[in-house]
């Protein structure tokens, strides 16, 4: 009986729970608008160069 119970358990816990897979979905750390708002930084100079913009600078 203690042997039945015994395998019952191993089999739930090495071949049930892995397949189950995540229980919660895990944020996007790199969502669009904020990894957009990182590039909108830099910009082309005048010269070809890429260089960081200045709020006033942008178009």
């Amino acid at each position: 009986m203690l042997v039945a119970i015994t395998k019952i358990f191993i089999f739930l816990c090495v071949l049930i729970v892995p397949l189950r897979g995540p229980s919660r979905r895990r944020e996007d750390k790199n969502s669009l608008p904020e990894s957009a708002m990182v590039y909108s930084k830099y910009g082309i100079n005048e010269y070809g160069d890429l260089e960081l913009m200045d709020k006033d600078q942008k178009h």
